[in-house]
């Protein structure tokens, strides 16, 4: 007898840039790592007896044609959805329905965690974490079941009504969520961690879900409930064997905070070195949980890399975003990070409400005098879900119906324009690589850990500055 069969696919993402003479377009958001969401699922699927197929659009082109393809055989589709490929997930939502009228498609994801609502073309959409949703709504749809039974979703009855499901319960347990089905997404050469494509044998993990902090321009905290769920430290070592076990050699730690809690991170970083992998490992951690001894435990358990949300050089900036951090500590842990032989990353933010251009400069010089390996520069998004942006729509500075608005004077969030702050972003980044002072800096660095992953990241990160800086040339020759 032929298992039913679901197909789970991620839309490309794409990002708003702006061109020549200031106009503005779109372009792919290059792809870092398999989507995390629809491996999950695939899991629980599986479990439960169904054939199960996911495709990353992020990750290769995206067209009718293949979707055809994709799809064929299929009993339903599942897409994902993210405030930043909304669009996109659209389209192939309305792709599906023209191409195979009869397969029922439902949706699920971020966005519509943050903002429940029905997308039309949908036999069903899912507004919660869907691990423990998605096998009940999958028999609902395919074995004609009930989906008033099912929680957390939203459907149109037989009379066109959108109808709401049970009250969903949020798994407070996260060790009993099944691991990620991680052979399904494999094939793509693109994936990279720490500046280094490594195909299918790159990945990523997360430990935790949320985080205890609530920083005024983050709108994770709506994703996860506003509740801070941690993964014992067993059930993280023992997902982290089995990805051994399946030959992955970089991980991406994607956790909001994954040293929210340094005992369990502790905990977690030396059990990997208890099991003597050659597991390349990135993470992310905020200033105040930085110390020599848990340094020293990440560079022994692999961790190549750290990012730090440092946002600012400005104390009243970091004070405006409630970091719960100040300039002087930012600096202690990227100092502190780089004597423990780490790759060091650095996020800046521009465009807080009070910000001129000697704040931007502080935020520059900053950075520039701090042994940082990565450093971007951003401009500030009031999201969808985070506190800014619930202060901006009681002020009417942003609209129904909006997720993300940058900073810029044309909603009076800044004194300058968008576009400006987004090239002075741009400026600052190739200005901050272009000193002689950085690349002696990553000289000396490589000699001094001696560790073959960062010299290949070295040689990848003068590529990609040199690639990039001939293509904004080329945008930028008068036609």
């Amino acid at each position: 007898m032929r298992l039913k069969k679901v197909v789970l696919l991620f839309p490309p993402c794409m990002v708003k840039t702006f061109g020549k003479n200031g106009g503005d377009g779109t372009s792919t958001e290059k792809t870092l790592a398999p989507p995390l969401g629809i491996l999950y699922l695939a899991s629980e699927l599986i479990a439960a007896g169904y054939d199960v197929d996911t495709y990353d659009f992020n990750a290769e082109q995206y067209s009718r044609e293949r979707l055809v393809k994709c799809l064929a055989g299929a009993d339903l589709a599942g897409i994902s959805v993210m405030s930043f490929n909304l669009k996109e997930a659209c389209g192939i939502i309305a792709d599906s329905n023209q191409l195979f009228p009869d397969l029922p498609v439902i949706a699920g994801g971020p966005d519509l965690i943050l903002r429940p609502r029905y997308i039309e073309g949908t036999a069903a959409v899912v507004c919660h974490e869907a691990e423990t949703i998605i096998v009940p709504l999958v028999r609902a749809l395919i074995d004609g079941g009930a989906l008033g039974d099912v929680p957390g979703i939203i459907y149109k009855n037989g009379d066109g009504e959108v109808c709401y499901g049970p009250p969903f319960n949020p798994v407070m347990n996260l060790d009993t969520i099944r691991f990620p089905r991680r052979a399904l997404l494999r094939y793509h050469k693109g994936y990279s961690v720490i500046g280094r494509h490594r195909g299918s044998k790159v990945t990523t993990l997360i430990t935790s879900r949320g985080c205890p902090k609530r920083c005024r321009f983050c709108a994770h905290g709506a994703v996860s409930y506003r509740c801070y769920r941690q993964r014992s430290a067993e059930n993280v070592l023992a997902e982290i064997a089995a990805i051994v076990h399946d030959g992955f050699e970089v991980i991406g730690i994607v956790d909001d905070n994954f040293t929210a809690d340094k005992k369990r991170a502790l905990a977690i970083l030396r059990g990997i070195k208890a099991m003597n992998t050659r597991l390349s490992i990135a993470v992310q951690g905020r200033v105040d949980a930085a110390d020599e001894e848990l340094f020293a435990a990440m560079r022994e358990a692999g961790v190549k890399a750290i990012t730090f949300g440092l946002e600012s050089g400005n104390q009243d900036v970091l004070d405006y975003y409630e970091k719960g951090s100040s300039v002087e500590e930012n600096a202690a842990a990227i100092r502190m990070a780089d004597r423990a032989g780490l790759y060091t990353g650095g996020i800046f933010i521009l465009g807080a409400p009070f910000e001129g251009r000697e704040h931007f400069e502080r935020t520059y010089r900053f950075a520039a005098h701090l042994p940082l390996d990565i450093t971007t520069f951003w401009v500030l998004d009031y999201a969808f879900g985070s506190p800014l942006w619930e202060e901006a729509r009681k002020k009417g500075i942003v609209r129904d119906g909006e997720t993300i608005v940058p900073a810029g004077r044309e909603r009076g969030t800044q004194q300058y324009p968008t576009e400006e702050l987004v090239k002075l972003c741009e400026r600052y980044f190739f200005r901050y690589y272009r000193r002689p002072s950085y690349w002696l800096r990553q000289l000396m660095k490589c000699l001094r850990v001696r560790d073959r992953y960062l010299v290949m990241v070295f040689f990848a990160g003068a590529k990609f500055l040199i690639v990039r800086k001939m293509v904004l040339m080329a945008e930028r020759k008068p036609n």
